[in-house]
């Protein structure tokens, strides 16, 4: 897709929802209301990431510990992480390396933890987010063998935030379709497939899962795939890396974090 037909189309969408917004009927007020929360939500993380990657890094981690250890040191959210490990690569960091940050920034960052704890005020989910989120990015950036090399430039401001309004979009349309409540462990992969749809902030999310009538298993699923991957989200990593690794790296989360649940439930 033209990084200009891109752009056309979110300008368009945008232009669109801010229109609606105050012609719409209340019907779809729910649907305005969430986009443009989303989109507000994310465009200010979506500035700082790019403004983090331009920064004259000293230090670039190489390997997978490293980054992800480097990752938690930032509290950034998941739009954040992207442009962020997208100037690691720039400067000579490892792709394997660029994706444990990318999924350990936002999953485990003081922030994210401070909220889950004041979330459920519970030091063990605040211990099991931590550990989940931590081996899902060891463990993805250690296997991860292919080059993030999809595009030949480094995508700007524009094409980034281009993309996230489409994820937005697409996150608002698709958040709207009703959860049935699941039994067991469909539960754990209802919770999973509503964390993607409705592309939750990282710092956010936690308060979103508390509320949930599910177990708790389901709810720390929840909260452990939302910062590795989202509608928006996905729409970030497309443009960011081709469609080749963005899917890669949804196929290799949803893996990694579905067995990270079956070793917890023998705790939780």
């Amino acid at each position: 897709m033209s990084r200009y037909y891109t752009a056309f189309l979110a300008v368009a969408v945008l232009g669109f929802a801010l229109v609606w917004r105050t012609t719409a009927p209340p019907v779809h007020s729910q649907w305005l209301t969430l986009f443009l929360a989303l989109f507000l939500q994310a465009a200010p993380l979506v500035l700082l990431g790019h403004g983090l990657a331009a920064l004259p890094w000293r230090w670039v981690p190489r390997s997978v510990p490293a980054a992800a250890a480097a990752g938690m040191l930032l509290p950034t959210c998941e739009c954040a992480s992207v442009p962020v490990a997208r100037g690691l690569i720039d400067k000579g960091a490892p792709p394997r390396a660029a994706v444990a940050f990318m999924l350990a920034a936002p999953s485990i960052n003081p922030l994210v933890l401070l909220s889950t704890w004041l979330a459920f005020n519970d030091w063990r989910i605040v211990a099991a987010r931590f550990v989940c989120g931590a081996a899902a990015a060891l463990i993805i950036g250690s296997f991860w063998r292919r080059p993030l090399d999809g595009h030949h430039h480094t995508p700007d401001i524009l094409d980034t935030l281009s993309f996230v309004v489409i994820g937005c979009a697409a996150a608002a349309t698709l958040a709207g379709i009703p959860q049935p409540a699941w039994p067991g462990g469909i539960a754990v992969a209802a919770a999973m497939a509503l964390a993607i749809l409705m592309s939750v902030c990282s710092e956010a999310d936690a308060f979103v899962a508390a509320t949930l009538p599910t177990s708790a298993l389901a709810q720390l699923a929840f909260m452990v795939i939302g910062p590795l991957v989202d509608i928006k989200l996905i729409a970030v990593h497309w443009g960011t890396w081709g469609p080749r690794a963005a899917l890669r790296i949804v196929g290799a989360s949803i893996l990694t974090v579905a067995l990270l649940m079956a070793i917890a439930s023998i705790w939780i």
